[in-house]
Formats: structure tokens, sequence, C-alpha cells
């Protein structure tokens, strides 16, 4: 996944897009990044280790309220820059 994003943010790095519209989506992909790594380590891996496994009984309790407490707020970060680049005139007339 990381390649991915490495992939998707590259082109941002050229002097033609050194803009604060840029950093906008720079930062939405990175909390986007984020969330999906989370939510695929929270969500998939207790679905994967299957009922009654030693990793859902006895590794995925404690972690579980710090990986949900980083999906939901890597999740208002990129609803936060989302915003943040529409009302900023990042896209079109300032969120007119």
């Amino acid at each position: 996944m990381f390649f991915i994003n490495h992939w998707v943010l590259s082109p941002l790095q050229l002097p033609a897009f050194r803009d604060s519209f840029s950093d906008f989506l720079r930062a939405l992909a990175f909390c986007d990044a984020l969330f999906l790594s989370v939510a695929a380590a929270a969500l998939g891996l207790p679905t994967l280790a299957g009922p009654g496994s030693a990793y859902r009984e006895t590794v995925f309790p404690p972690v579980a309220a710090v990986a949900f407490g980083l999906l939901h707020t890597f999740r208002v970060g990129s609803v936060y820059v989302t915003v943040a680049g529409r009302s900023g005139g990042g896209w079109g007339e300032g969120g007119r």
C-alpha cells in the first residue's frame, strides 16, 4: 500500500505542483492511506484469524480500543482536509 500511495503522491512533488492545493491533496492521501492501513489491521485480521483463535482472544481486545480510535481520527482528518481544501479556494470558487 505504501508503494501505491508513493506512486500517487510522486507527481505532486514536481515544481509545477508546489501550491497549497497540492498540500491538501498530499494530506488527504496521507490520511486515507493511514485509514486503510489501520482498517485492514483492525477489521481484517480478526476475521482472518477466525473464531476462537488466540489472536482474537488475547491480542485483539486490548488493541481494539486504540485501533478504532485511530480509525475514527484518520477518517475525521480526511473529512477535515477535504472541507478545508474546498473552503480554502482549492477547488473552484472557494466553496461558493
